[in-house]
Parts: C-alpha cells; sequence; structure tokens
C-alpha cells in the first residue's frame, strides 16, 4: 500500500475539521451553547473525543471557528463578485441578487448565527469577527458607490449594506419575499438614480 502524499493528509484533516466544526453548529440550534457536551460533538462528527480535541483546545475555540468558516462561506458569493471589474451600479445589482438568492435559500446558517448571537457565551466572539466582516462589506460598497460617482459613499454603503440584511429578516420570520427578479429590478431601479444627483 501506497503511503498518503502530505496533500491526501492535508485534505483528510479539512474534512475531518469541516464535519467536526458542521456537527458542533448542527447541534447549536438543538441544544444550544452550554447544553453541548465534547463528547456529542464527536460523536456526531465519527471521530473520538481525543481527536476533536487535537483540532480544537476547547468548545470556546471550536465554536469561535466553526462560526467564522460559517460567516465566510455566507459572504464569499457576494465578496467574489465585488471584486469585480466594471460597471459598478452593475456590481451592486448583483450583490442585490445574490443577496436575494441567500435569502431565500433554506439555509440553516443564518439561524445558527443568530443562535450564537443570542448566547450570552458566544456572542462577543461572534460579535468581533462578525463587525470586521461587515466593515469589510460596508468597505467594498463604499469603494464601489465611490466608483459610481457618489461623494456619499460611505453613507450610501450603510444604506445599501441596511438594505441587503434587511433581506434576510422575512424569510426567518416566515415571511415570503417577492420573486427574486422583481426585487432585483427594484434594487437596481433604486440604485441607478443614486448616482445622478
Amino acid at each position: 500500500m501506497t503511503p498518503r502524499s502530505d496533500e491526501q493528509n492535508r485534505a483528510i484533516r479539512e474534512k475531518r475539521r469541516a464535519d467536526i466544526e458542521r456537527a458542533a453548529t448542527g447541534m447549536l440550534l438543538e441544544k444550544g451553547y452550554a447544553g453541548i457536551r465534547m463528547e456529542e460533538v464527536a460523536r456526531a462528527a465519527g471521530v473520538s473525543k481525543g481527536t476533536l480535541y487535537w483540532y480544537f483546545d476547547s468548545k470556546a475555540e471550536l465554536f469561535q471557528q466553526a462560526l467564522e468558516h460559517m460567516f465566510d462561506e455566507m459572504m464569499a458569493p457576494a465578496l467574489a463578485i465585488a471584486d469585480a471589474e466594471g460597471d459598478p451600479l452593475e456590481i451592486l445589482g448583483h450583490l442585490v441578487e445574490v443577496s436575494v438568492a441567500m435569502a431565500n435559500a433554506k439555509d440553516p446558517g443564518r439561524h445558527v448565527v443568530m443562535a450564537a448571537m443570542s448566547d450570552p457565551e458566544l456572542f462577543d466572539p461572534v460579535k468581533d469577527f462578525g463587525a470586521r466582516m461587515y466593515e469589510d462589506f460596508i468597505g467594498i460598497a463604499e469603494g464601489l458607490f465611490r466608483r459610481a460617482g457618489r461623494e456619499d459613499a460611505r453613507e450610501m454603503a450603510f444604506l445599501f449594506g441596511a438594505a441587503i440584511d434587511g433581506l434576510a429578516l422575512p424569510p426567518m420570520l416566515g415571511v415570503e419575499l417577492p420573486p427574486a427578479e422583481r426585487l432585483v429590478a427594484a434594487a437596481k431601479r433604486m440604485i441607478r438614480p443614486l448616482t445622478n444627483d
């Protein structure tokens, strides 16, 4: 039998780590942070407790890293679009498209983040990296509005960010959003005139 390469070992470690993080965040909605034991996470991930502690020093570290990765995955499509070249207003429109798709997705990630934000033991770390990620998003939107000729680009970026965040709330509350194409068209109509003051 041929020994595994370093790349194969790295892929196995990354998958195992992701399995552990997925198991942990999956339990968060069901049990809350305080109700989760590391033994349960290890069992749900299909690893030994010792293996779990090889990857994470503590329950707090496990959940902080798992939630950071979840934020990264949720934001990745928007950040990829924001880096594109071209008409900044079209790029802002694409950000709206991605945000509508994310809001309409049945991904439990948003609920997990909300559960983490409502837990006193997780609130500070989630708030800290969530704030950094939000500031990054605002910076990207500000740059796009600036490229579009807005002198009040920072303020417009915050308004844009608030509108994007507002798309996430109705589905979480069980309220159905209008069809995606109509929301995107409305957003593009709102964005376009903003540069013609």
